[in-house]
């Protein structure tokens, strides 16, 4: 049961670094692609938009914590199963 849990927790975590990690390559790959390397002259217009709600980074650590907690509940399961074992040992001896 415990090597079972174990498991689980440890492919959580894998998938989890594996997810970040992936964003991190990501984020990288948009900053290198807008740098220039020519000499060309560019004028820069500002232009303001509505940010997206994905772009938050608030949203994102809520999104985290809820998957947390429901990693958590899946796997803490019912404490009340029939995983238990109970034993009884029964002594008697004999008078002399």
């Amino acid at each position: 049961m415990y090597n079972t849990i174990s498991k689980i927790y440890q492919r959580s975590f894998l998938f989890i670094v594996m997810l970040l990690s992936g964003f991190a390559s990501l984020a990288q790959n948009e900053e290198s692609g807008s740098e220039s390397t020519s000499s060309s002259t560019t004028t820069t217009t500002t232009t303001t938009t509505e940010s997206q709600w994905y772009a938050e980074p608030w949203v994102w650590v809520v999104a985290g914590a809820v998957l947390i907690l429901l990693i958590v509940a899946m796997t803490r399961g019912n404490s009340k199963s029939s995983d238990s074992v109970t034993v009884k040992k029964t002594v008697t001896r004999e008078a002399d």
